[in-house]
């Protein structure tokens, strides 16, 4: 899922109010469809924990995005 699956792009904890993500993901389990969602980077750094928080709702993956920079650090960022 593309932005907007969350309430807010910075808090990968809450989901949109008006998207039953649960539901999603039990949908496309059945349909032997995996979910992926996107995500700010900053969204993920700040949030280490995110990835055990995905793995307990059945999120097969993530899209990581707005890496707007070319800088050591970041393309550091890149190979994590």
């Amino acid at each position: 899922m593309d932005e907007g699956w969350a309430k807010t792009t910075l808090n990968p904890f809450e989901p949109n109010p008006t998207i039953n993500l649960q539901e999603l993901i039990a949908y496309g389990k059945s349909k032997n469809v995996k979910i992926l969602l996107w995500f700010t980077w900053l969204a993920i750094e700040n949030n280490p924990t995110v990835y055990e928080t995905l793995e307990k709702w059945g999120i097969a993956g993530m899209k990581i995005d707005f890496m707007d920079r070319s800088d050591q650090w970041m393309v550091n960022y890149y190979t994590r």
